[in-house]
């Protein structure tokens, strides 16, 4: 595999995980308060 296209996959999948984690946070402090 192209080291690129293997760096922007690692990139992808780690701003995907971080939006997640944000979203998850967001929703549990509405539920919270």
């Amino acid at each position: 595999m192209n080291s690129v296209t293997e760096t922007v996959r690692r990139t992808a999948i780690f701003l995907f995980g971080v939006g997640a984690l944000s979203a998850a946070f967001m929703i549990a402090m509405r539920m919270a308060g």
